[in-house]
């Protein structure tokens, strides 16, 4: 669990997805998702979406993860953390923030290869 965050028993933790999304293969959850998906458009409020990316960490060993590298928060030389993991993509429609779109990629995969795949959904 993460640093300052307090477990209280009865509410989920924060990291659930996380912690459990290796259980599962891309195929399983992209799949999941779409179905979802389906159910939801009726609900979109507008016409305007945004694309945004994070990073999933994972430890080095995990299958088919990437690596990259990130400047540390509180330093301020040029020094950088190396960082495991996947990057996760999201296209959701602004107003009513529904996520319409994803794809879960090896953390050093670049985002403008990916940008302009979602673009043309």
């Amino acid at each position: 669990m993460a640093e300052g965050i307090k477990k209280i028993a009865g509410v989920m933790e924060p990291f659930t997805l996380i912690d459990n999304i290796a259980k599962y293969s891309k195929d399983s959850v992209m799949k999941k998702f779409d179905t979802c998906v389906r159910h939801l458009r009726n609900q979109l409020m507008g016409t305007t979406y945004a694309l945004d990316s994070t990073i999933v960490e994972t430890d080095e060993e995990f299958p088919g993860c990437g690596m990259t590298k990130r400047k540390k928060e509180d330093s301020e030389d040029e020094s950088s953390e190396v960082i495991y993991g996947f990057k996760l993509f999201i296209l959701y429609e602004v107003k009513s923030r529904i996520v319409i779109a994803m794809d879960i990629v090896p953390a050093n995969e670049n985002d403008s290869n990916y940008f302009q795949i979602t673009y043309r959904l």
